[in-house]
């Protein structure tokens, strides 16, 4: 039953009409300003009130320290905050209280009050050291995303992240408001729940005010990136903007852009080598292909420069055979022209038989002393260099001798020498 339900004829019970009051608050939620006073812990509640700076009026709120969202300050007096929350009366005084499920601070000098003492605080616990953050995996693959799905972040980071073949999971959380702080801590627990799945998580946001980033200067958030056992990267704000989140994280960049260039710095650098190394082996290639052509040369030569000499003792001998041939063939030319002018001699003298019988002799005379039937006769035909050898003392030991014979020449050498005087 809501209030305009209600009739003036039909009177309710004060427990029934609070009731009614309470289902009608049911569903409202709103953001109220004001200043802190009157803070009081009871049972894990933290009772205050929240005072109208501008004009008079005084509202009763209450938090649970286990829905409590204070970003990045502990609840003080005279602090200017805002609250989230729905009113409602408690039954048994019937007081109006305001129950906060998220209180953030308000106004610029409050948050930055807020932001030195907390950066104080975890600085001094080492939540900040280099000591503790941890290397990022040298080739991530699978990138753990964590930002706002309507944001410009994403679109930003995916412009720049490269074709490197990333698996990208993305976990949508408001990365600012109120809600900002508890999605931004589901995202992170749920990436380090299954985090064999993921090499490493990617928190990103735009800049912003102070005001704007009040979610990644939360202890809740910093404290959770912090102790995250996948390794962080945030890129959060601008090269101006410096979030606690930010400085918690494992690596530490300026913008999403910045962080989508970070995960491809080792790609590019594997890329280059790779390129490097290719160029490597072409050139190694080339110089081993010149190298050997130029050994195959230089071998062509030395062959043939083997053939050369192994060739230039038989063509020596082929030489001296010719030599010796002509040697003999001029010989056999002037017997031959000798036997043509006896023959005409003869034929002149043939008609007397004086002259034949002279002429019978001294063929018989000629003939006997013919050399070529000489050598049919078995003689043998010496020279050296192409000069006839008439005596054992023109020759010498290992002298290379030409034979001529009736049908052709012989090479040899002589081993020894006998002569007659011996």
């Amino acid at each position: 039953m809501n209030l305009s339900d209600i009739s003036e004829d039909a009177p309710f019970s004060v427990g029934e009409f609070l009731d009614i009051l309470n289902g009608s608050f049911a569903g409202i939620r709103v953001a109220v300003r004001g200043e802190i006073s009157g803070i009081e812990e009871r049972r894990g509640i933290t009772y205050f009130s929240l005072k109208d700076t501008e004009a008079e009026g005084m509202l009763s709120c209450l938090i649970f320290r286990s829905g409590a969202s204070l970003q990045g300050a502990f609840l003080e007096e005279g602090m200017e905050v805002i609250v989230e929350g729905m009113p409602t009366v408690w039954k048994p005084r019937g007081r109006l209280s305001f129950r906060v499920s998220s209180v953030r601070l308000a106004g610029e000098g409050a948050l930055r009050k807020a932001y030195d003492a907390l950066r104080a605080k975890l600085d001094r616990e080492g939540i900040f050291s280099p000591d503790r953050k941890r290397a990022l995996p040298r080739f991530p693959e699978r990138i753990a995303l964590l930002t706002s799905r309507e944001g410009a972040a994403i679109g930003d980071f995916m412009a720049n992240i490269g074709r490197y073949g990333f698996s990208i999971s993305l976990f949508d959380a408001h990365v600012e408001g109120s809600r900002a702080v508890s999605e931004l801590l589901r995202g992170i627990r749920f990436f380090n729940a299954n985090a064999s799945r993921w090499d490493v998580l990617v928190v990103i946001r735009g800049g912003g005010s102070l005001e704007s980033l009040e979610a990644f200067n939360s202890e809740e958030v910093v404290r959770a990136i912090a102790e995250s056992t996948l390794p962080v990267i945030a890129g959060v704000g601008h090269e101006k903007d410096v979030s606690l989140a930010a400085l918690a994280a494992d690596s530490m960049v300026s913008t999403p852009t910045a962080a989508a260039l970070a995960l491809g710095v080792s790609w590019e650098a594997a890329g280059e080598r790779v390129r490097s190394l290719e160029r490597d082996i072409f050139d190694r290639f080339r110089h081993g292909v010149f190298d050997m052509e130029e050994r195959f040369r230089y071998a062509t030569d030395v062959l043939r420069e083997a053939r050369e000499g192994l060739l230039a003792p038989f063509r020596m001998m082929e030489r001296k055979g010719e030599r010796a041939f002509s040697v003999f063939s001029e010989w056999r030319e002037r017997v031959r022209m000798k036997e043509t002018y006896l023959a005409r001699t003869l034929a002149r003298v043939s008609d007397t038989s004086f002259a034949r019988a002279r002429l019978v002799a001294l063929e018989s005379r000629i003939n006997s002393r013919n050399p070529k039937r000489l050598l049919e006769k078995g003689y043998v035909f010496l020279t050296r260099n192409s000069r006839v050898i008439r005596s054992v003392a023109e020759i010498s030991p290992g002298d290379r001798l030409d034979l001529l014979l009736a049908d052709g020449s012989i090479q040899a050498e002589a081993l020894s020498k006998t002569s007659k005087s011996s």
